[in-house]
């Protein structure tokens, strides 16, 4: 199995090593030893910035809100690290907050190992090596499992559910990921993540689930899914995460062994706190001991300073006040609108915080979560089908079962179960509830769920201990932890990126002030919910108050600020923001205008329409190809185009589009040809140098588009035309019956019998055809036929397609079932449209006589995954929905037999009838039905080409035609970056990048 992601791919610095072996995080100027620094919070995050400065000579002065009898100084130490030991006598701990770790955290468990603090298994679903049964119960079903899969037999709806979101989760690189950040590949990793950040960034977790470019799943397996859980603690109740949050909950714990604190994760806080450490000048001393055995109270204010000469001077609730050179804030940040005033520290003196930073601040979003516990003495549950956990979609949701071993002392309890374990809604469905009133609801659901239990729950219940926690209801808390929803990456960006300040010479968050006050904690981390990523953070902020005061790292130990400072270190900046761009972009030695003689294009990667090169340059003279290899000198007076990181294509080649909207048969032909102008501006943004429009109109337009191209009055994609689509009467191309019916006007090509069709043939070759386009079947779109049936018969076609051939011109015939295909087949057409209800019979008549296909499959997946889904449908026609649902079982059994067979496939996608930016999409839609990366490249290049006769496009070759277009990384890796077209070449013309 691929191992977890042991270091955080949004920035894959390695914490652990950076302060393995005793190394200290760097050195402070011989003045600046003994500089006491605040450090506000005793979380992870805060103990382990303190823990770090004070091994490099700072004096660490640390303020806790949080209150505890038993903590130093009444305060309570830990921040989301909260075991609760019930009696003294307890070996069992309640972990009110962080719960279980993966081992992939390793700074986190470096410094237990440092510690002397030990792991034990944790008892997670389907761990079939460590927990005896999983039970899952679902709408009154309940099942006991032991790993995963075990449901398959039992829940054909979950296998199929299960199924396909490990195929998503293949597809889009998630294990090659992982390889990538074990294999230490930074620019791999980066190279992976950028394409998934620009892919998903604005997605829910729900949309990939259902999103046929997802898993593609129904509601309904949805649902099921998000019970039965796809990782730990992946449940229903974060679909509407940002998609990118649950990738990063997935890389830390897939492959990973999940684990619990012994002694609970509170230990970790005691032992940060009272571990004697050495400092630089050979002393050993502790955290308690220079802050006296104790914290400081609630921090109530701060006073920002310019500079570390100003400091900060810090209030607290008990009245002090106290002057800092730097500080180190840590708790969840919405206590900086609520309960901690922050301002200048002079009148009139810079802001703490810029603006961006105050938008992130302002629109962190929190996670309500609880908890609640049942503690025995003995593990009760031993032999029984409670023994592990459980997963229901009742109250409870999560229960899990753990046994801490013999008690400190006789007497006392050792079993914990957690009767509950929730998040968002599924929290606050208890959030008014008081502990009886929660054990009792709880104890009544799982008695229902384990109804041989039922009896002996209600009465360990009765003679134990329970304890519960809301942490939205926790008064310095807003939830358990900040997620952050789709489109909240420029907010993680700024928040992580704070602590760089000004250092590497421009503030790393624009319009920052470079002053003495660092963020740092778990909302300022990327792997957000896990304690390790708020370890890092405390590491991040450590580093940013050694440089504020002065100090330095090492060559051979960089911080985390210098590696922030490295391109294959920083993290991907959003879309658009100044700080740099999201991927790596063009860059051309030359301004961008008309066509330069002379232009060489380098990049990582070439696609030459047959086959992938690596390390490629590409000559243009003159607007065409002059030559491509490795060792492509670049002539003198050249322009240079370098495309790191990326790969040059040929421009790419759609065989079926309809730049003007069908929906617009009516409408005057001035509005239709204005709206055809942004379509094609987007059908060229997208890497489209060449389009074939099959019929978009009664009225012939695309043939004055076609020219106006030509001329460059209209930029656009080069233009292959069939004006119109010849139709039968009360068939595909009949467009408006209703009017035919009620006042006799015909809008549509239309023709009946041989004599028709050959005229209408004519006249399509009088108004300046280059390809003639009939139909023989049926289609979806049109109001009155079906695609199930044959609309010519064979003496019709035959004499259209000779009618055609004589005059010159080839013939596509829009045709979906096996007979309408084959009568076109036998007439000799060039290329067929659709045949997404053909079988493999007929796909072979296709590959025996070199007929082109041209599948059109997005288009279909685009309605077919949508058919459940009302608000899709509530602007289009019944009938279309209609027609998809009856023919939803041919049209998947016909894509189940296209990649086995020889086909020509040529690329086409049917826009209009899908957005025009979408089209790439026909290329993912190809790899959903099994047709390899390379055949869906070559159906857009170089076959596509051949099917339209047009040598000179297509490929990179010498000769060619200068159409390029560049994608980031590789698209046989991953074909969804073909969405993600940076630069654009037209007939030598830059028109993108």
């Amino acid at each position: 199995m691929t191992p977890a992601a042991d270091l955080q791919v949004d920035f894959p610095f390695d914490y652990a090593a950076h302060v393995a072996g005793g190394r200290r995080i760097g050195r402070l100027p011989t003045s600046a030893l003994g500089t006491r620094v605040a450090v506000i919070g005793t979380g992870g995050s805060g103990l382990a910035a303190a823990y770090e400065l004070l091994r490099v000579g700072c004096v660490p002065i640390l303020y806790e809100a949080e209150r505890d009898p038993a903590g130093p100084g009444g305060r309570r130490l830990g921040g989301r690290m909260h075991s609760l030991r019930l009696a003294p006598a307890d070996s069992a701990v309640v972990e009110l907050g962080c719960m279980r770790v993966p081992d992939s955290a390793r700074l986190l468990l470096q410094y237990a190992e440092q510690f002397g603090l030990t792991w034990r298994p944790f008892r997670d679903e389907y761990q079939e090596d460590v927990t005896p049964r999983t039970v899952l119960d679902v709408d009154g079903v309940t099942r006991t499992v032991r790993a995963i899969t075990d449901l398959y037999p039992h829940d054909e709806l979950f296998r199929q559910a299960h199924t396909a979101w490990l195929a998503a989760l293949e597809r889009i690189g998630l294990a090659d990921l992982q390889r990538a950040v074990a294999d230490r590949d930074l620019a791999a990793v980066r190279r992976r993540w950028a394409g998934l950040l620009d892919r998903y960034e604005r997605w829910t977790f729900h949309r990939f689930l259902l999103d046929p470019e997802g898993a593609g799943l129904t509601w309904d397996q949805a649902r099921l899914l998000g019970t039965a859980g796809v990782g730990t603690a992946a449940w229903d109740c974060f679909f509407e995460l940002g998609f990118l949050e649950v990738l990063r909950l997935l890389l830390a714990t897939e492959g990973a062994d999940v684990l619990h604190m012994g002694k609970g994760i509170s230990a970790l806080a005691r032992a940060f706190w009272t571990r004697r450490t050495s400092a630089p000048d050979g002393r050993f001393t502790s955290l308690s001991a220079v802050n006296d055995g104790a914290p400081r109270p609630a921090v109530t204010a701060l006073e920002v300073g310019a500079d570390s000469a100003e400091g900060v001077v810090v209030h607290d609730e008990d009245g002090g006040a106290d002057r800092f050179p730097a500080v180190i804030f840590t708790p969840q940040l919405h206590v900086l609108e609520s309960a901690v005033r922050v301002g200048p520290l002079r009148p009139g003196g810079p802001p703490p915080f810029g603006p961006r930073l105050l938008r992130a601040i302002r629109r962190l979003s929190y996670w309500q979560s609880a908890k609640t516990a049942l503690v025995t003495r003995t593990p009760f549950w031993e032999g029984t089908s409670l023994d592990g956990a459980t997963l229901t979609d009742r109250l409870p949701r999560a229960t899990y079962t753990l046994d801490y071993g013999e008690p400190v002392e006789p007497g006392g309890r050792r079993a914990v179960l957690v009767l509950s374990f929730t998040w968002a809604e599924d929290a606050m469905k208890v959030g008014s509830a008081t502990l009886e009133e929660r054990v009792a609801a709880f104890t009544r659901e799982l008695g229902e769920i384990h109804p041989d239990l039922a009896e002996e729950l209600r009465r360990q219940v009765a003679t134990g201990a329970t304890c519960t926690i809301s942490w939205e209801r926790e008064r310095n808390f807003r939830g358990l932890c900040r997620f952050s929803r789709p489109g909240e990456y420029p907010y993680q960006w700024d928040l992580f990126s704070h602590f760089v300040k000004d250092f590497g010479g421009r503030p790393a968050v624009p319009g920052e002030p470079p002053n003495p006050l660092f963020l740092a904690g778990d909302d300022t981390a990327w792997s957000t919910g896990w304690l390790n990523g708020a370890l890092c953070s405390g590491l991040n902020a450590a580093w940013g108050v050694l440089r504020c005061l002065g100090g330095t790292t090492s060559e051979d130990n960089p911080g985390p600020g210098d590696a922030w400072l490295r391109d294959e270190y920083r993290p991907l900046p959003p879309p658009g923001d100044g700080a740099g761009p999201a991927r790596t972009r063009p860059v051309t030695t030359a301004p961008r205008g008309d066509a330069p003689d002379e232009v060489v294009l380098a990049a990582d990667r070439l696609w030459d329409g047959e086959r992938l090169h690596d390390d490629a340059r590409v000559l243009v003279r003159g607007g065409v190809v002059e030559a491509f290899g490795h060792d492509v000198p670049t002539p003198p007076g050249a322009v240079t185009v370098r495309l790191p990181g990326h790969t040059l294509l040929p421009g790419l080649i759609d065989c079926h589009v309809h730049v003007l909207d069908e929906s617009l048969n009516t409408s005057s032909i001035g509005e239709q040809t204005l709206r055809a102008l942004p379509a094609l501006r987007t059908l060229l943004d997208g890497g489209f140098t060449t389009v074939r429009d099959l019929g978009s109109a009664d009225h012939p337009i695309t043939v004055d588009l076609r020219q106006a191209v030509r001329e460059g009055i209209v930029t656009g994609p080069r233009l292959i035309t069939a004006p119109n689509i010849i139709s039968a009467r009360g068939a595909h191309g009949d467009k408006e019956p209703a009017l035919t019916t009620r006042f006799g006007v015909e809008v549509g090509t239309v023709a009946d019998g041989a004599a028709e069709v050959v005229a209408q043939v004519r006249r399509q070759v009088r108004v300046g055809a280059d390809w003639i386009k009939f139909a023989t079947s049926g289609g979806f779109s049109s109001p009155v036929d079906s695609p199930a049936t044959v609309t010519y018969a064979q003496a019709e076609v035959d004499a259209l397609v000779a009618a055609a051939t004589d005059l010159g011109l080839r013939c596509a015939a829009h045709a979906f079932n096996d007979e309408a295909v084959r009568r076109a087949v036998r007439a000799g057409v060039r290329s067929v449209e659709h045949a997404n209800m053909a079988g493999p019979d007929t796909f072979a008549l296709l590959a025996e006589r070199g007929t082109y296909l041209v599948p059109t499959l997005h288009v279909l997946f685009h309605h077919l995954d949508r058919l459940d889904d009302d608000e899709f449908w509530a602007s289009r026609p019944g009938f279309l929905r209609t027609k998809f649902r009856d023919l939803a079982e041919p049209i998947h059994a016909s894509a189940a037999h296209l990649a086995d067979s020889d086909v020509l496939l040529a690329f086409g996608t049917d826009a209009s009838m899908i957005p025009y930016d979408q089209t790439w999409r026909e290329f993912t839609a190809l790899a959903r039905v099994g047709v390899d990366a390379e055949r869906a490249l070559r159906s857009a290049t170089s076959v596509a080409a051949d099917l339209l006769e047009r040598p000179e496009l297509g490929r990179v070759r010498h000769g060619a035609v200068a159409d390029l277009v560049a994608v980031p990384g590789n698209p046989l890796d991953d074909l969804a970056v073909m969405g993600r077209v940076d630069f654009v070449m037209q007939d030598g013309v830059v028109r993108r990048g």
